[in-house]
């Protein structure tokens, strides 16, 4: 069935050709190839970095005009070559507003999986040169690295470094029934804390996080929507070993619980990548986690409770024709700038064992949502299915034009593609949407700003999103927040930024198609320090047109939704007290049934949901 809001002819055009980046990740282990994109100099464009696997990592600058310039050689990644580079994110560390770069790698360039690789960690000098400070800051790291993301766990305003490693050594044996099962050694994986100093202190064990699954990507981000960032994993050989793992952080207590099997998030798959959003606009964050077969996507419904909804939604990407997908990087994006995000799913063939079937055709997929809990797939009409050995992808607005383009890492070993190079999808989708785009500047928060979230209230639409310091596959999209606002062409009613921690800014009347700079004000509002108001709707039980009164103190919006989701009632106030409803506004179909009400308050760290029954 075809969405009607989809205009067919509209599409992406792939331009790393006439964008000057040809490069691959050259791996003879089929695994990684990343790429992070950050503004490294500072000059208002995104430029973007990829690993190259045994070939030499690049630094694309952004020209400014759709072609980048390669830096690599200038600025000193020939020692890249020394290894065979996985994956890359990058952040902050002492706050000077220069970001360093954190590159991750497989194994030495000769190829011996028993010998740990060295990962980098680069730092600009005074000449612009990147010289690797690992070493002498305490991440001495050498393991099977495919994953890393940075966050502020304990929230001193400095960034912490999780890395997620994969194999020691490969192991499989033969069980009663005759079938084969891995059980493969993995490295444990490494918590770095950042002491402030310019020094780090590792940390995995005393923090709990140690883990001996084979982990091939990670996220900071906030499980449980309390502003303080947690942590999930996803685990290859999640069956047979240990499945994907999700940690909630106790600050201000020391340490993080694993509540993997207690939140559904504990899946048992071939975790490859993680996607970060909040697809149903409920103002929490979902999960989508890519697989050698079926995808998942976790809902969350509160309380720390996830369900795996991929079926329903329609974003499986379980085959490909007959064989299994396998899918890696991965993005929630507004890509049509219709208010609901989209997701792109990087597909690749990966060789497997006998008894696990995976095709070597392996389109990406692109799936557009329709605004109502699921997606269609449109990679081939919108032109970013190809079939290379895709593997890390990111999505930034590489142009300035407002709407967000993607790319697509590709790896290749042993000749197995013809002309293997990376992608670049700049986004050509013509309609009359409008959007914002946020960037944050931490000052009491780490500079990134990364663990903060940023909600867009325009008309009717809410939206939220996450800055992130490391997700998809081996990647790191842009930390600028881009919202789609539909056809919606006032002012937005406010911009409100939850900075790590929970700290509430709020920016009103915001004019749209524009990028927006917020920096952290010393006056922004500590929600553990708001008092909870009280709320009351009443009746619970109504009559058919009946009035429904709400009151408590500073209420700025009410929402009534319908058990499918469909918003029925929007009004904002402001700072209401006692609000009277009547239910002659409902539409007419809309008379009898379960109705939830949510109310947001000025100063309130998230809005109040309440459920009514109208005869």
């Amino acid at each position: 069935m075809l969405l009607a809001f989809l205009d067919l002819n509209a599409q992406f055009s792939e331009i790393s050709e006439s964008a000057g980046v040809n490069i691959f990740c050259d791996t003879p282990t089929f695994m990684g190839g990343g790429v992070a994109v950050f503004d490294y100099n500072n000059d208002g464009w995104e430029d973007f970095y990829i690993s190259g696997g045994l070939n030499k990592d690049q630094l694309f600058v952004n020209n400014g005009d759709g072609t980048f310039e390669d830096l690599s050689e200038e600025i000193g990644l020939s020692v890249t070559g020394n290894t065979i580079t996985a994956g890359v994110c990058t952040g902050d560390i002492d706050n000077d507003g220069i970001r360093e770069i954190f590159v991750y790698s497989t194994m030495p360039a000769e190829f011996n999986v028993m010998t740990p690789a060295v990962n980098y960690l680069f730092k600009q000098n005074e000449q612009g040169i990147l010289e690797n400070i690992a070493p002498s800051i305490g991440i001495a790291d050498t393991a099977f690295t495919m994953g890393a993301s940075f966050g502020d766990y304990n929230l001193d305003g400095y960034l912490d470094l999780f890395v997620a490693n994969y194999i020691i050594e490969p192991r499989s044996e033969t069980d009663s029934s005759g079938n084969e099962i891995f059980t493969h050694l993995c490295w444990d994986n490494h918590f770095y804390v950042n002491n402030g100093d310019g020094t780090f202190t590792e940390s995995a064990i005393d923090l709990g996080l140690s883990n001996s699954g084979c982990a091939l990507a990670v996220a900071f981000t906030d499980l449980n929507n309390d502003h303080i960032s947690d942590l999930y994993l996803a685990n290859d050989f999640g069956e047979y070993i240990l499945p994907n793992a999700a940690y909630l952080n106790e600050y201000p207590n020391e340490g993080f619980s694993d509540i993997s099997l207690s939140s559904g998030l504990d899946a048992q798959m071939f975790g490859m990548g993680i996607a970060v959003g909040d697809y149903d606009n409920d103002l929490d964050l979902d999960y989508y986690i890519t697989n050698l077969g079926r995808n998942i996507l976790y809902r969350n419904d509160g309380n720390n409770i996830f369900t795996d909804v991929a079926t329903e939604a329609g974003v499986e990407n379980t085959y490909a024709e007959d064989l299994l997908a396998t899918g890696w990087g991965c993005n929630f994006a507004d890509f049509d700038q219709d208010g609901n995000l989209d997701l792109f799913v990087a597909n690749g063939y990966v060789p497997t064992a006998d008894f696990i079937q995976a095709n070597e055709v392996d389109p990406n997929f692109l799936y557009m949502n329709n605004g109502s809990g699921n997606f269609t797939n449109f990679a081939n009409e919108f032109g970013v299915g190809n079939t290379e050995i895709n593997r890390g992808s990111a999505v930034a607005d590489l142009d300035n034009d407002g709407d967000l383009d993607i790319i697509t890492v590709t790896a290749d070993a042993f000749e197995f593609s013809e002309n293997p190079h990376s992608f670049i999808y700049r986004n050509d989708i013509s309609n009359a949407n409008n959007w914002l785009k946020v960037k944050l500047n931490g000052v009491a928060s780490n500079k990134d700003a990364f663990g903060a979230k940023v909600l867009a209230h325009a008309g009717s639409l809410v939206q939220l999103r996450e800055i992130g310091g490391g997700e998809s596959h081996a990647s790191q999209n842009s930390s600028i927040a881009h919202f789609g606002l539909s056809d919606y062409s006032n002012n937005l009613d406010s911009v409100e930024v939850y900075w790590p921690g929970g700290k509430r800014q709020v920016i009103y009347d915001v004019p749209g198609n524009q990028q927006l700079e917020i920096i952290e004000s010393d006056t922004a509002t500590n929600i553990n320090q708001i008092s909870t108001n009280e709320i009351n709707v009443y009746p619970n039980l109504l009559s058919t047109k009946d009035v429904l009164n709400i009151t408590g103190e500073s209420i700025r919006r009410v929402k009534i939704f319908d058990t499918q989701g469909a918003i029925i009632f929007v009004q904002n106030y402001k700072y209401a007290d006692d609000i009277p409803i009547d239910l002659n506004a409902l539409p007419a179909q809309h008379t009898s049934g379960f109705y939830y009400i949510m109310i947001s308050i000025e100063n309130a760290p998230s809005p109040i949901m309440k459920k009514i029954f109208i005869k």
